[in-house]
């Protein structure tokens, strides 16, 4: 009854929303991830990329073995699923639907592990380089607070029954009643910023 969520949501209409994306991308990588080594060391680009543009091994992906003409760039304009994700926090809320899962049965149809059709985008893929609202983060489970918050720190995300690792670099809004403040775990609590609404 403060408008902490009208607030949260006030911050998205302000967020920039054109960005330039990898045509193609499950989840909105910045071209110059694929391509410039330097960018590449501070925000690598997905599984589906490097397979996608690197020469053999994934393992020994080198952006600057990519050529910047092969790329496909796409300006996009982030929206609901891509670059906005939304999560009402309640005890519903499992890791899965954060991190999203590999969906097996397409796995199998398609046989390519990498290919952008067999990952599912939990919440926070959906929100790489956008924003992440949160409400009532505090009525989270810890397991699920706890996946939040290595995405905040190391700006990566596993999905569920996959080794893959994908980008999720995004600003994270989260609101919380006062009452329900000890319910949030110390070191996720510890990344955010408190703004107390009266």
């Amino acid at each position: 009854g403060t408008g902490k969520t009208s607030l949260a949501k006030e911050l998205w209409r302000l967020f920039p929303k054109d960005v330039m994306t990898v045509d193609g991308c499950p989840v909105q990588d910045d071209p110059f991830s694929v391509f410039d080594k330097d960018h590449h060391a501070r925000a690598p680009c997905c599984p589906s990329c490097e397979s996608r543009f690197g020469a053999g091994d994934r393992r020994e992906f080198d952006p600057s073995q990519v050529d910047p003409s092969s790329v496909p760039v796409a300006r996009t304009r982030l929206r609901e699923g891509y670059g906005l994700a939304r999560v009402q926090g309640s005890a519903e809320v499992f890791p899965d639907n954060l991190t999203g899962v590999f969906n097996l049965h397409k796995l199998e149809e398609i046989g390519d592990p990498t290919s952008p059709l067999v990952l599912e985008p939990g919440k926070l893929l959906q929100a790489n380089r956008g924003l992440l609202l949160v409400d009532e983060v505090g009525k989270l489970p810890l397991g699920t607070q706890n996946v939040l918050l290595q995405a905040l720190q190391e700006g990566i995300v596993t999905p569920a029954k996959s080794r893959e690792t994908f980008p999720a670099g995004f600003v994270a809004v989260t609101t919380s009643n006062l009452r329900d403040l000890d319910a949030i775990n110390e070191p996720l609590n510890d990344r955010l910023t408190n703004i107390y609404v009266d």
